[in-house]
C-alpha cells in the first residue's frame, strides 16, 4: 500500500461505533499504462503534480477523511493497471 504518512489511516481504521456508522466509498481508477490515473491518484492525495512520472508498479490506495455537506464520510482511492487488474479479477 502506498503510503508516506500524509493520509488519515489512524482516523480511518479506528473502529469504534461512529466510525462504523461514517459511509465509506471506494474508487478505483483502472486504465490503460500511461493514461494519468496515477497523477489523478496523486492529486487527490497530496494535492501535488509531477510532471515526470515512471509507470507504476503494482496497486497503489489511499484512505481520507471528507466532508461532504458537513458530514463525515472515508474515502478509499486506488489505482491499477487495467491488465493487472483482470487478471486480479480473473483469480
Amino acid at each position: 500500500m502506498a503510503n508516506d504518512g500524509d493520509t488519515n489511516d489512524e482516523v480511518v481504521e479506528n473502529s469504534t461505533e461512529e466510525d462504523k456508522k461514517i459511509p465509506l466509498y471506494k474508487i478505483v481508477l483502472v486504465g490503460e499504462m500511461e493514461v494519468g490515473k496515477t497523477s489523478i491518484f496523486k492529486r487527490y492525495e497530496k494535492n501535488t503534480f509531477f510532471e515526470l512520472r515512471t509507470t507504476t508498479q503494482g496497486v497503489d490506495n489511499c484512505r481520507k477523511l471528507e466532508k461532504v455537506d458537513g458530514k463525515s464520510c472515508k474515502v478509499t482511492v486506488s489505482t491499477c493497471v487495467l491488465y493487472r487488474m483482470l487478471h486480479y479479477f480473473a483469480l
